[in-house]
């Protein structure tokens, strides 16, 4: 049996050595990192202008949606303003309502000016 590092009947600790950089292997390392984060910002890039282009439709759609509200608002209100001032309409009110009438007899009366005469 050849003895092996059980049979010293001690860890040998190796905490004082220093690995020495391998310079082929960082530039492998940083290869690796940077052929993972082109793709990656790519496709971050392509979500998100999805995700945006998607949030900027329903914005759309929900300004159409409130656009055709406001013109049925105005044309409602189109309406009812010609309902008002219609000469008809404000007659109709006024007897239904408030019980006028036209006059029977038209009087004109003229009035005295400063000087004594009557409109001169």
């Amino acid at each position: 049996m050849t003895p092996g590092r059980d049979d010293l009947g001690y860890r040998p600790s190796n905490r004082w050595l220093r690995r020495r950089a391998d310079g082929a292997r960082y530039g492998q390392l940083l290869r690796y990192v940077i052929l993972g984060v082109i793709p990656l910002a790519i496709l971050t890039t392509a979500a998100w202008s999805n995700v945006e282009a998607v949030r900027v439709g329903y914005q759309v759609e929900r300004l159409r949606f409130e656009k055709e509200e406001l013109e049925k608002l105005i044309q409602r209100q189109r309406l009812e303003l010609n309902e008002l001032t219609n000469p008809l309409a404000v007659e109709r009110a006024a007897r239904e309502t408030l019980g006028l009438a036209p006059p029977e007899e038209t009087v004109i009366l003229q009035m005295a000016g400063p000087e004594g005469g009557f409109g001169e």
